[in-house]
């Protein structure tokens, strides 16, 4: 929601209630129109993958639930392997250290 004062002053509403004051000159109406484009690409950024969302969970089935599941094994996979890499990285770095001592 937008509304002018009688300060000449642009006040911007967000849904959340807080509220945003953009002077009216050049500089206000640059910004409210920088603004607007960046509203609107959110907006349809998120429609998009609403939609995205709403086709992967129908064509195969699976529930938010399962999602999440999957999500979490993913994640502690993933850590699983960098710990492995880490591990790997020391024992790469201990060798080294050996060979050098070695020469």
């Amino acid at each position: 929601q937008t509304y002018f004062s009688r300060n000449l002053l642009l006040v911007t509403k967000t849904m959340s209630g807080e509220e945003t004051v953009i002077s009216t000159g050049q500089d206000g109406k640059s910004e409210v129109e920088r603004l607007s484009k960046l509203n609107f690409n959110m907006k349809l950024r998120i429609f998009y993958l609403e939609e995205r969302l709403q086709k992967l969970t129908n064509n195969q089935g699976i529930s938010n639930e399962e999602v999440e599941n999957e999500n979490m094994d993913l994640k502690m996979l993933l850590e699983e392997k960098e710990q492995q890499l880490d591990d790997r990285n020391l024992l790469l770095v201990k060798a080294r250290n050996a060979i050098e001592q070695m020469q």
